[in-house]
């Protein structure tokens, strides 16, 4: 695609650096910032943005001027020669898109504008989602695991009789998920653990038939895929242990998480199966394996 749209080949626009490119379209964007600012944007060393800022201001296509609103602060915004080049490399960029975008039909633009907002997305969780790592709980994680349980349930206000919040298993997850009919998943950032979910047989249910169980992510790994990267993992570990059910209870309040259940699969029934003993839940759903 770099290729067939040109974006390597030499002339007046192709011929600025990549970072010094990158940095004119984000101080456009933004109107006017800080160095530190542009740094952040970009991704890059505080070091290595001054020195692109350097560049920019020796060619005379940004100016550096006082914060109005704080002294302290310098502010970088594009001079008139920059807003001309900037709009340049925008046209310049724009239209072999465009050439490519007019071979399609509406149906299949719209289909690639979504593609690309899907794509951009997964790129940006991917991207805050680095340091994260899924792996099997281990005992040492037990005290850990059960406060995230706690501490989400708390949060989310399911915490009376008849919530898993009072299960005996929270004190000792990991003894309560064996292997081959049960497993637990932690979600880790180095050793802290900020996330988990798992499954095991469902109590006064056919033997084929299991239970999604206690999955719980704290505030700042929520909306970076993980959860579902979870359910992917435990989906697939059910049906390698033979399971051909699979079940599971929550809360009408609790609609991100149900919409993530419904995304997998997962249809609402009438009313419980088995035996939880979770009689505080209203909501109940399966799905086939």
């Amino acid at each position: 695609m770099v290729r067939g749209l040109g974006i390597l080949d030499p002339n007046e626009i192709f011929g600025i650096p990549f970072s010094q490119r990158h940095a004119l379209i984000e101080i456009e964007r933004v109107g006017a910032l800080t160095v530190a600012s542009l740094a952040d944007a970009l991704r890059l060393d505080a070091s290595v943005a001054s020195r692109i800022v350097a560049s920019l201001k020796k060619n005379g296509w940004i100016a550096i001027h006082t914060d109005p609103k704080d002294a302290r602060k310098k502010l970088i915004s594009l001079t008139s020669d920059g807003i001309h080049l900037t709009k340049k490399m925008n046209l310049a960029c724009d239209e072999p898109v465009a050439a490519a975008l007019r071979l399609l039909s509406p149906s299949e633009r719209e289909q690639v504008v979504k593609g690309l907002e899907l794509y951009g997305n997964a790129v940006m969780k991917a991207s805050k989602g680095k340091g994260l790592a899924i792996r099997e709980i281990e005992p040492q994680d037990d005290p850990f695991v059960a406060q995230l349980i706690r501490s989400v349930m708390t949060e989310i206000g399911v915490t009376g009789p008849g919530f898993s919040i009072n299960d005996p298993e929270v004190l000792a997850m990991s003894a309560n998920y064996p292997r081959p009919k049960a497993a637990y998943f932690v979600v880790c950032r180095d050793r802290q653990i900020v996330g988990g979910g798992g499954f095991g047989p469902l109590h006064g249910a056919e033997s084929d038939v299991c239970e999604l169980r206690k999955m719980y992510f704290y505030p700042e790994v929520r909306g970076l895929g993980k959860a579902q990267e979870v359910i992917s993992l435990i989906l697939d570990e059910a049906k390698r242990a033979g399971y051909r059910t699979m079940y599971l209870e929550t809360t009408a309040k609790q609609q991100k998480a149900r919409a993530l259940y419904e995304r997998n699969g997962f249809q609402q029934v009438d009313g419980p199966m088995g035996n939880t003993g979770h009689c505080g839940c209203d909501t109940f759903y399966k799905r086939s394996l």
